[in-house]
């Protein structure tokens, strides 16, 4: 999550659909924990709802916004390996590396299906080329 629009949106569209599930929101920026704030902000704009069906996690970030250490690359190259899926290394990289450990320490439910939301940002791997 980098402003928590898109988190906000899949609050905001899983409570109006009223399905009981969480979004899970990871954050690529240090000190993330003001997205709370802000997907607050969004869904009482949007539709006047304060939700509670969300959750931002912070320790996913590598170190801040466009960071990319050896840890998160060798992630994101790993997980194309794997799963055929590149990842880009400001937001799904460390999307997915939060997922994968949230899931590691049983964080969601036995048999709970987990859906991680691509949404793009491959562009960005055009500045980190030369690194």
């Amino acid at each position: 999550a980098g402003t928590g629009g898109t988190l906000a949106g899949l609050a905001l569209g899983l409570a109006e659909a009223a399905y009981p599930a969480r979004a899970v929101g990871v954050a690529a920026l240090k000190g993330g924990d003001f997205l709370r704030a802000e997907v607050d902000a969004l869904t009482q704009a949007a539709r006047g709802l304060l939700l509670t069906n969300y959750e931002v996690h912070t320790g996913y970030h590598f170190g801040g916004y466009a960071k990319l250490p050896a840890e998160l690359r060798s992630f994101i190259q790993d997980f194309q390996t794997r799963f055929g899926v590149l990842l880009d290394p400001i937001y799904t990289g460390k999307l997915l590396a939060g997922v994968l450990n949230l899931i590691a320490q049983g964080h969601f439910a036995a048999g709970s299906t987990v859906v991680a939301v691509h949404t793009g940002g491959l562009q960005a791997w055009a500045g980190f080329s030369a690194t």
